[in-house]
This record gives structure tokens, sequence and C-alpha cells, in this order.
């Protein structure tokens, strides 16, 4: 069994399920788990008026992990697929290295017939380790059936999210986001940043306000306004030690509900978003309240 962990979009989780369902009918010992959506950082491209990818910005999109189970059959292992002049891996989170050289996009014929061949499928045999770039006729010789299935499957799977972008960026902190260039994203800041930010408007008013309501007019949380001006404005002194103090008290104290979970996060993570404020808050005046700083 190839086990393969990667993450998609939360809002494609539906169509990824409709096809997924398809293969899982056809191939036996097709599986795969999607886990909770949450908000992971990524770069994100940035096009300017002129309609020019000029640079990019941080940005945080909701995806979901999600793990697949790829059987193997008759003891041999699909690898990737060349199609239409497309190449697809099975699984993108690695560079893919032949084991044969030659293979690859311009190996033209198939390690079976020696015919010439434009599609072609590589696979490994899972005891001895062999490689063979194969034909899509001369595969069936190995009485693979299931091996079209889980081809259109990555196929379709990288329609998604399109995990080219991330090569680019396997060597960074981040991975270029490939998803739907119109997903709604939020600007993501440092989570000491935001920390410090929140002690700035604690020092001044350690209550915290509320949303309310006047008539007909909601106004939003003076507190997590002025958190946010101070946040934009940089209006906030830098501290290291002190956010390493907060995040530690922090995660001393059990996860006893939603608030607790989303506190812990914030404390772990290095990036943060601004709808967090409150968390970053209620940190600072607990830390303070408990006199750990």
């Amino acid at each position: 069994m190839n086990t393969i962990k990667t993450f998609i979009p939360a809002d494609n989780v539906e169509s990824f399920k409709k096809f997924a369902d398809k293969t899982k009918k056809n191939v036996e010992g097709f599986s795969f788990v999607i886990g909770e959506p949450y908000m992971k950082v990524f770069y994100h491209p940035v096009i300017d008026e002129y309609g020019t990818r000029g640079h990019v910005t941080k940005a945080f999109h909701e995806i979901c992990d999600l793990t697949i189970n790829m059987p193997e059959e008759n003891g041999w292992k699909l690898v990737c697929t060349f199609k239409d002049e497309a190449f697809t891996p099975v699984d993108n989170s690695k560079e893919l290295v032949f084991k044969n050289p030659a293979h690859g996009q311009d190996y033209n014929k198939c390690d079976v017939c020696g015919h010439w061949c434009k599609n072609s499928y590589v696979i490994e045999n899972i005891e001895t380790g062999e490689e063979l770039q194969v034909g899509c006729e001369c595969v069936k010789k190995f009485g693979i059936k299931s091996f079209d299935y889980l081809s259109k499957f990555t196929d379709e799977l990288y329609k998604l999210y399109d995990y080219s972008l991330s090569y680019s960026t396997d060597n960074d902190e981040l991975k270029m986001w490939g998803g739907n260039p119109n997903a709604i994203y939020k600007n993501a800041f440092k989570k000491a940043d935001l920390i410090m930010s929140a002690k700035a408007e604690y020092d001044k008013c350690p209550i915290y306000k509320k949303a309310y309501r006047e008539r007909d007019t909601y106004y939003h949380s003076p507190t997590l306004t002025n958190i946010e001006t101070i946040l934009c404005g940089e209006k906030f002194d830098i501290n290291n030690n002190y956010v390493e103090k907060v995040c530690a008290y922090a995660l001393s104290k059990p996860i006893d509900g939603e608030f607790a979970k989303k506190t812990h996060r914030l404390a772990n993570d290095f990036y943060a978003y601004i709808d967090e404020a409150v968390y970053a808050f209620f940190m600072v005046k607990k830390a303070y309240t408990a006199s750990s700083i």
C-alpha cells in the first residue's frame, strides 16, 4: 500500500469526494481520509492593475489534510503517468527521481514490447524495485486493471490544486498557493506582532470590550478594532522573550473547549490572522493575571 499525505482546498472537498468515490468503487483497496478544515499560510501571488503578477504576499487559505491509500496490484505500484504530454506523479509531496535516468517525458518507447508509445505508465515492482515505463496496452499484460483509474484520479486531484506551484518553494518555509486564484484569503501576520499589539492595547485598557448593537447598527469590538489599528500601523514594541512566555503559559493550560483549542493553535504557530486577535488579548490578560511574566 502506497500512502500519500497531501491537502486540498476546503472549498473543493465535495468535488474531490465525487471522483474519489468513483475510484474507490473501481479499485479494490483504494481509500482516503479527509481531515477537518483549518487555516494555513501560503505565498499568494498578487496581480497588479495591469494584470501582471508583480510580487507575492503571505496569506491564509482554508485547507483540509488528505491521506490517500493507493493499492499495489500483482506486485506492482504506479509511480507516475505520461498522458497527452502531461506528467502526473502519484505522490506530489516529494521530487520524483527515476531509477532509470532515461525514463521520463521524452522516453517514447515501451520497456515491454520496445514499440514507440505516446502515453505510458511508470511502474515499480514492490519486491524487486524494478522500474519500467510501459505503454497503456502492455500494462495489461501484467494483469493490472486499476492503474488507469488511479492515473485519472491523480490527474483530477491536481486539477483541484496546482502542485507544480508547490515544487518551486520546496526549500522555502511556505508553499505557493495553487488553488482557486479567486479564493477568499486573509493576510498573514507574525504571531509575535499580533501578541505585542494585543499587549499594547491591554496596557491601555485591560478590560475587553465586546461588540455591541445600538438599534439597527452593529459595532465591532472596540478592543479588537484597536488591536487591528495597532498591528497594521506597526505601533507596538518587539519583545520576543515576552511573546515566548505568554505562549508557554497558554500552552501550559488544558484544552478544555474550542476557545482553548484555538488559543493553543495561535501559541504554537508562527503566523496569525487578524480574527485571532481575541485569543491574543486573552493570552496576554491571563498571563498577566497569573503573574507568570
